[in-house]
């Protein structure tokens, strides 16, 4: 069935669609780590209207547009649920949405054909993730896996450029937030290079507490000792060493399930990171809303 191409009023006389096709994939070859024989995840996506979920709680995003763009948000936006252990996509996958974490965690991790796996970042409830491959047009760079039960949020890709283009709010938005992300990269890179690994858990700790890179995180990281190594590029057993020598330094409290980071402030000194500054909110602006009601699936 052929798709519907839509002109708005800024657009007539051009023969342009207000949503430009997706671009193809392209750039360097990405092997897939998917099994050889294993099927897609099962795609268990359900289209159904958002009313009655606090839409700025699962993408903070969304308080930057007016109350009409959130209303045609809540009708586009695809939801779906994963089990603790699943996956939500493989690396070389084509990426056709943003995906959200409405609940849950999800890793972000690459692995090699020995077996081994290198975490390379998590994303908890309320963020967003496969902005870089949507805007670069090129195949997923990673495995992306839930876990914990997550429950996601899929935004089709016409729309986030579309978002992009005609939204400055959330442009900017989505340019702090890959420059936090830039910038995290850059600090995991340092870690490795030069310093010992308590120096490093250290660093994956201030980064999982990060309000700018995790929004709403807390002082309480919920994640397993092999889960925070595995971040860290450090084996469980030396991992466990760090945490009780940060303990012992008054910087954290290991409990059964978590860990609890007592002095954030001198958590970043000891890992030689500088403090964060506030990050300026940034305001709406005011511009007329979307019109998605003659794409297809917004009717669907």
């Amino acid at each position: 069935m052929p798709e519907e191409t839509r002109t708005d009023a800024s657009h007539q006389g051009t023969g342009r669609p207000a949503f430009p096709a997706p671009p193809a994939v392209r750039g360097p070859s990405v092997t897939a780590s998917r099994p050889a024989g294993a099927a897609r995840p099962p795609c268990q996506e359900v289209h159904m209207s958002l009313a009655t979920i606090d839409l700025c709680r699962v993408a903070p995003w969304a308080g930057l547009l007016g109350e009409a763009d959130q209303a045609l948000l809540r009708r586009v936006l695809r939801e779906r649920h994963v089990k603790a252990g699943g996956h939500i996509g493989f690396r070389g996958d084509p990426v056709t949405h943003w995906v959200g974490v409405a609940e849950g965690l999800v890793q972000l991790s690459v692995g090699s054909d020995d077996g081994r796996i290198s975490a390379l970042g998590h994303v908890a409830r309320g963020e967003w993730f496969d902005e870089c491959a949507l805007l670069r047009g090129t195949a997923r760079r990673y495995d992306a896996i839930a876990l914990r039960d997550s429950r996601l949020l899929l935004l089709p890709d016409e729309v986030f450029h579309e978002l992009l283009r005609t939204r400055p709010a959330f442009n900017h938005y989505v340019l702090a937030m890959m420059a936090v992300r830039a910038e995290a990269a850059l600090d995991a890179l340092e870690g490795d290079r030069l310093h010992d690994c308590e120096v490093r858990v250290a660093r994956c700790l201030a980064a999982l507490i990060d309000p700018d890179l995790h929004p709403g995180a807390v002082q309480v990281v919920r994640l397993t000792h092999g889960e925070i190594g595995l971040l860290s590029g450090v084996s469980r057993q030396r991992t466990n060493c760090a945490l009780h020598s940060l303990a012992r330094r008054g910087l954290v409290r290991m409990n059964r399930h978590c860990v609890r980071v007592l002095d954030a402030h001198g958590l970043r000194r000891f890992a030689g990171l500088p403090q964060k500054p506030a990050l300026q909110p940034v305001r709406p602006v005011m511009v007329p809303a979307m019109d998605y009601r003659e794409l297809r699936y917004a009717t669907a």
